[in-house]
Formats: structure tokens, sequence, C-alpha cells
């Protein structure tokens, strides 16, 4: 996939990542259901990429947007917009500072008892983590890859 995103280098005047999303300026005239393609392949890119992170650093408390330690925090949107954490903004906030029983994840994350003592994620794993969950809760946590049955 990033083979695919230094092809469009080739085709583009500029490309942009920011919060997991790629972003691209066109300088020539394209074809527009390759860019509709285009379009759904990098939704798709950034996806799977908030997916791996969240398989990596969220499932052992988070699997399938629950909530281990506290069943009235989970991360399904009725619980989310109850606690008051239904945006990507809110949701990148307590995953990078923590909150409660949730550790910080951030890496310049304060005060020190609030966050994890485990590795650190940089603020765009932290993006897109939060992108992830807002889309997985909007759309009931359907399975991703490597979800056991």
């Amino acid at each position: 996939s990033r083979d695919a995103c230094s092809r469009l280098r080739s085709i583009a005047c500029t490309v942009h990542t920011r919060c997991g999303k790629i972003y691209v300026e066109f300088c020539l005239s394209i074809d527009h259901m390759a860019f509709i393609r285009f379009l759904y392949f990098c939704a798709a890119f950034a996806q799977s990429q908030g997916a791996a992170l969240f398989r990596k650093a969220c499932i052992g408390c988070h699997d399938t947007g629950g909530n281990i330690l506290q069943p009235g925090a989970t991360l399904s949107m009725k619980d989310l917009e109850r606690n008051g954490v239904a945006t990507e903004e809110e949701i990148y906030n307590i995953t990078y500072y923590g909150k409660g029983r949730m550790p910080g994840y951030g890496e310049q994350c304060t005060p020190r008892g609030q966050c994890t003592f485990g590795p650190r994620l940089p603020e765009e794993d932290i993006k897109m983590l939060a992108a992830f969950v807002k889309s997985q809760a909007e759309n009931g946590w359907p399975k991703i890859d490597g979800d056991v049955e």
C-alpha cells in the first residue's frame, strides 16, 4: 500500500498525510472513476492502519469495542455520547492523557500515575486510533481483520 502511495506521487503534485488520512493535490486531469477508486483505497488504507494499531495497543481491554474494566464505558456510540467522548478530538484526548481507569498513551502524557507504564504512542498514531474508534463506533463495531469468532 505504501507502493501505491509512491506511485501516486508520480501523477500528483503533492501527497499529504494528516490524521491518518491522505490528501492529494493533483496537477493533472484524471478520470473521475479512477479518483473515486483512489479515495476508496486511501480510506481503506487508513482504516487498516487504525485497525492494526487498535489490535496492538487497545484490544486487550477494548475487544470489539467493549471495556473489560468498566462495562458502562464501552466504545459503542451510545456509551461514548453518554460519557461525553463522542468526537475524534475527545477520543484522542482520553487516549493521549487517560481518564479514570484508562491510562494515557501519549508520549507527553502527565501526570505520570495516569499514564501507561508500557510503550507510549506517537501523536499521529493516536490520531489514527481516534479516527478508527470513531468510525467503528458509528458503524456498530463491525469485525476487523484478526477478530476471533
